[in-house]
């Protein structure tokens, strides 16, 4: 059975999306600690090309889960990954946003940033992950 395309564009802005959070939280954590000046400037090439090319290899991962079975195909799983990449792109700018805000005028600190961003990401895909058990 053919899986419908909307599903499959869904899937894979899901695994797109939460490749490139994840990655963006490390990134911010690591140019916090300053590993590029202790490591080179070979590393921190490497991990700009791994924010690129990571979201590409996410979307082929979500596309391949939902298409061999590992991810449902109902409706309602259907909404809930529609909802989670909403989240994913929505919630981590509004928790920096408001952690800023809470804080102080001005942008939030690097660590702030990075541990926000990895702690909403982990929420909405464990969410997302214990939502559909009864399916």
């Amino acid at each position: 059975m053919s899986v419908p395309a909307t599903q499959r564009v869904v899937a894979s802005l899901l695994g797109a999306t939460a490749v490139w959070r994840t990655l963006s939280g490390i990134a911010a954590l690591v140019r916090w600690l300053w590993l590029g000046e202790l490591v080179g400037n070979g590393s921190m090439a490497l991990l700009l090309i791994s924010i690129v090319i990571g979201p590409v290899v996410g979307a082929g991962a979500g596309d391949a889960a939902l298409r061999h079975g590992y991810w449902s195909r109902h409706r309602r799983a259907h909404r809930r990954r529609l909802a989670a990449v909403a989240g994913l792109l929505v919630l981590p700018f509004l928790a920096t946003t408001a952690a800023g805000w809470l804080l102080g005028n001005g942008p939030p600190s690097l660590p702030l940033y990075g541990c926000l961003t990895l702690s909403v990401t982990t929420a909405v895909v464990l969410g997302l992950a214990g939502s559909g058990r009864h399916e």
